[in-house]
């Protein structure tokens, strides 16, 4: 050991002043580093004795560096005693205070209820904890703990009195993932109508598409200001920001944003394509990517659908998340496709896997003349979009384009009437027991996207089956190439799911195809009612 540290002496200083003084998440993030290691060993091996006689030595940043590594051993008791402690350090106290709300939200509500209650507080607003502890809800629990909170941040929000006299709306985090623009693009349709004094002001510096995000701008009735760099990641005036998950209305009321709807009660007009400024495809863009379509010898005569299925690789920059799907289940729908006369073009990004050679989809996401032009030509011009829920699942919706959403999770069914969606399926790994609607809407997990907690629950997520995802690439050819009525589709008024997540009747709703609600709930509304919880 004493040669080890000293053959490392150099390095181990150097990681450790990193981690004392910046980042405490950085090694978490890098567990094949010899320091990782090396603290690994320390704190498992040593665990019980640093806390029972040395706890008072080690200090904040160490201890929740030593609460991780004991809560990935599935140590929770012991993982609690250090982020206790770490939560005493300015640059741990939010990380050490997210694990210990979500060791109380899994293990006891009512201490959990306690940390709630104490951390929502108004001079948590402008310090991180409250927008933190929104970050983990969204990401980790369940839809009505994330709206409860939700509706805890608007409730202290409307108790500051506004001082500003001014219409303009900072919107700092509208135009740094993609999936952001378009809630940008839904933002500006919804007070267009209602606001039309109202100015933005937004940040194109930091954009995940700048040829899509011009688009929008240009399309908008309101004014927009812009300001250059990265946003601000605090405002002492946070009465004149508006988030991607809720807006303050010109009444003085807040308003929540369609991205955190379910269980809102609130209706979203702006998801009507007859009450939203679709974006369009020019004739102009439509030449330069007919050159490009020849260049690369695609067929432009033939009707495409475009396929963005986020599948995170191990060693990438994109996280593994419980929403990602595997694209050689995809095979039968691009088979199938490529049969009605259409042609699959696969999007997305490197950090997704290659297609074999012989995979029957153009590979854009692997092409060199892959660009953020041709990402929006065919984000507009797909005969129909299809993936499961990330981000890019939403630049179509901003065209009027259908889309038919695979392996969704998390559920949610707010979007146009036009769309379909495809859940994954909730089980109990011991029993092989399905969950039903209601169970699923109800269950703790039902926003969580860290797909080892579901294990660790005795649950697992079953991903769409090859042979179901054949049928919605007739079951949407029927739709939007034939131009046929969908049978039978579910009415809002009868649609169980929307019901569940308290989505008004009068509110656009997607809806789950009858051969999918009839297979796996026993009727058309997707309602098993012998197991629907």
């Amino acid at each position: 050991m004493l040669y080890l540290i000293s053959k490392y002496k150099s390095k181990l200083i150097y990681k450790y002043n990193r981690f004392i003084l910046t980042d405490p998440n950085y090694f978490i993030e890098n567990k094949s580093s010899f320091f990782y290691q090396f603290i690994y060993h320390i704190a498992t091996k040593y665990s019980a004795y640093i806390q029972n006689r040395m706890l008072f030595l080690v200090g904040p940043k160490l201890s929740y560096l030593f609460g991780v590594l004991q809560l990935e051993d599935k140590n929770y008791q012991k993982s609690h005693i250090y982020f206790s402690k770490s939560h005493q350090n300015s640059i741990t106290r939010i990380p050490s205070l997210i694990k210990i709300a979500d060791y109380f939200y899994q293990n006891d509500e009512s201490e959990y209820k306690n940390i709630i209650e104490t951390s929502f507080i108004q001079e948590n607003l402008t310090n991180g904890i409250t927008d933190s502890l929104m970050n983990w809800a969204w990401w980790e629990t369940s839809h009505s703990n994330f709206i409860n909170l939700l509706q805890k941040q608007l409730n202290m929000l409307g108790d500051i009195e506004s001082s500003a006299s001014t219409n303009l709306r900072l919107l700092p985090n509208h135009t740094s993932h993609l999936g952001h623009i378009s809630f940008l693009k839904k933002y500006i349709d919804y007070y267009s109508n209602v606001d039309k004094d109202r100015v933005i002001g937004i940040w194109p510096d930091v954009s995940a598409n700048k040829y899509y995000l011009n688009k929008v701008i240009e399309s908008s009735p309101l004014k927009i200001e812009f300001y250059p760099g990265k946003p601000p990641s605090r405002f002492s005036n946070i009465d004149l920001v508006d988030r991607t998950l809720y807006s303050k209305m010109p009444n003085g009321n807040w308003r929540i944003e369609y991205a955190a709807g379910s269980f809102s009660g609130q209706e979203f007009p702006e998801l009507s394509p007859q009450k939203s400024r679709l974006l369009s495809i020019t004739s102009d863009e439509d030449s330069l990517a007919e050159y490009y379509l020849d260049k690369n010898r695609i067929n432009k005569n033939k009707w495409f659908v475009c396929l963005h299925i986020r599948q995170a690789m191990p060693g990438s920059k994109v996280s593994i998340r419980a929403e990602d799907a595997d694209i050689n289940n995809y095979l039968s729908f691009c088979l199938t496709v490529n049969e009605l006369g259409g042609q699959v073009i696969r999007m997305g990004d490197r950090n997704f896997p290659k297609l074999p050679k012989d995979y029957p989809a153009i590979d854009y996401a692997y092409s060199d003349f892959k660009s953020d032009f041709f990402d929006t030509w065919l984000w507009g011009r797909c005969r129909w979009w299809t993936g499961n829920f990330n981000g890019a699942c939403l630049p179509s919706l901003t065209f009027g384009v259908p889309r038919l959403i695979t392996d969704a999770w998390v559920w949610d069914v707010n979007g146009p009437s036009t769309d379909y969606i495809l859940p994954k399926l909730l089980q109990r790994i011991d029993t092989n027991y399905t969950f039903g609607i209601k169970e699923t809407i109800n269950n703790k997990l039902s926003r969580n996207t860290k797909k080892e907690r579901f294990k660790d629950q005795n649950l697992i997520l079953l991903n769409n089956l090859s042979e179901d995802l054949e049928v919605a690439a007739e079951f949407m050819y029927g739709k939007t190439i034939l131009g046929q009525e969908v049978e039978s589709k579910a009415i809002k008024s009868e649609n169980v799911l929307a019901g569940i997540l308290k989505v008004p009747s009068s509110s656009p709703v997607m809806s789950i195809p009858d051969f999918f609600s009839k297979k796996w709930f026993n009727n058309p509304i997707g309602e098993n009612s012998s197991n629907s919880g």
